[in-house]
């Protein structure tokens, strides 16, 4: 397992080089060159740079440089991840194990269904952080990731079928529309007019699509149509300039101060693991390469110890969509489930508090949602003990 988690950091390192240039935010902040092209490069300039990347395939081509790196050591990754998988069968360790429940604890879920539909989903139909009655407008900045999350919850625990699943099939395709500009470019609420201020759609809305799109049967095509936008324009998702169908001429601004595509596009773009999300969703073959990005993602998701929840959330979410894939994904997919038990286990003190939970999901819920009777709070609560 040593030399597998080697050549994982090691693409880690490589991918943090162009992912920490993300960080910068659109108000301007110091964290990369681009963001500091305001003034000195035009944005027509600019937009002929995303359109010659997007011909030039620039994020696609890194992935298959990376998997000719990857295939060299074909051999003895095949042999770490048969090490990984005797593990994780040894260590009883399990993807997505199936939930029995009581009657009691499914009439239970029923009551929280109810109380989600009545005070948390708000008008525009995605799940809110707090509650209301109801709970009309957003109140948080990723509206279809955390539906997406709550919908995976009712999943695990056995609920998203019949009269609750035909809801969400009939209502997300409108609820989307809202939200779409064109195919895989979307807004990231619903407003009907578009405000002054629009912000950029970010990666973890992406995830929450497509997520929403495999739990509810892979019907409505989220990931493919990212695919294909992001082939065409090298995966950047400019959509506050947005104008017209593959027109970017919409002026941008960011709390009330104009903004450059020089200053949206490090975080317009998405990156590595970012992509591959995208690609593997969107129909693209998997890799050694892709295997090997992602599992970086997956392994170091924990460097905030267990005090920054969200991007173990996401990894917990990615799971859903990933298993299965490869027997190389599959065994970081296990050692990091056995990182999260530990983690994540009852007793530590995580956030400043003792984790109370018997699940490791539970107790990254508790931190991220925190209002205590938040419907995802309770339904994690369901999970069995161990990670999830």
């Amino acid at each position: 397992m040593k030399r597998l988690l080697v050549l994982v950091c090691t693409a880690s390192l490589f991918c943090a080089l162009f992912v920490v240039p993300s960080c910068a935010s659109l108000s301007g902040k110091k964290g990369s060159g681009l963001s500091q092209l305001k003034g000195k490069v035009s944005d027509n300039a600019i937009q002929a740079l995303i359109d010659l990347f997007g011909k030039l395939q620039l994020m696609a081509k890194m992935d298959d440089v990376l998997n000719k790196i990857a295939e060299a050591h074909l051999e003895w990754v095949a042999d770490e991840m048969k090490a990984v998988n005797t593990f994780a069968r040894d260590a009883g360790i399990q993807i997505e194990p199936a939930v029995t429940l009581t009657p009691a604890q499914q009439a239970a879920v029923q009551s929280i269904i109810v109380d989600a539909n009545a005070r948390w989903i708000n008008s525009y139909g995605w799940i809110n952080m707090n509650p209301g009655t109801p709970a009309t407008g957003y109140d948080n900045e990723n509206p279809s990731l955390f539906t997406g999350e709550y919908l995976w919850l009712l999943w695990r625990l056995n609920a998203l079928t019949g009269a609750t699943k035909a809801a969400w099939r009939a209502n997300i395709p409108k609820q989307v529309a809202l939200m779409q500009l064109q195919p895989g470019l979307f807004d990231r609420f619903g407003y009907r007019p578009r405000p002054k201020e629009v912000e950029l759609f970010s990666h973890d809305e992406t995830q929450g699509l497509i997520q929403i799109d495999n739990l509810l049967g892979n019907t409505f095509g989220y990931g493919k149509d990212q695919q294909t936008y992001g082939m065409k324009y090298d995966y950047v998702f400019m959509n506050p300039a947005w104008s017209a169908p593959n027109k970017f001429k919409r002026p941008m601004f960011w709390q009330g101060q104009p903004v450059t595509k020089a200053q949206a596009w490090p975080n317009a773009q998405r990156y590595f693991d970012q992509v591959e999300v995208i690609r593997r969703t969107g129909g693209v073959p998997t890799t050694l390469a892709s295997d090997l990005i992602l599992c970086a993602s997956f392994l170091t998701s924990f460097q905030g110890g267990c005090t920054q929840t969200s991007s173990p959330i996401l990894m917990v979410q990615r799971i859903h969509f990933l298993k299965n894939l490869s027997p190389v994904l599959d065994g970081c997919i296990y050692q990091w489930q056995y990182m999260a038990e530990k983690l994540f286990a009852k007793g530590n003190i995580c956030n400043g508090k003792p984790v109370v939970c018997d699940n490791a999901y539970c107790a990254m819920a508790n931190i991220y949602f925190m209002q205590p009777d938040h419907p995802v709070n309770k339904l994690a609560a369901m999970l069995p003990p161990g990670a999830n």
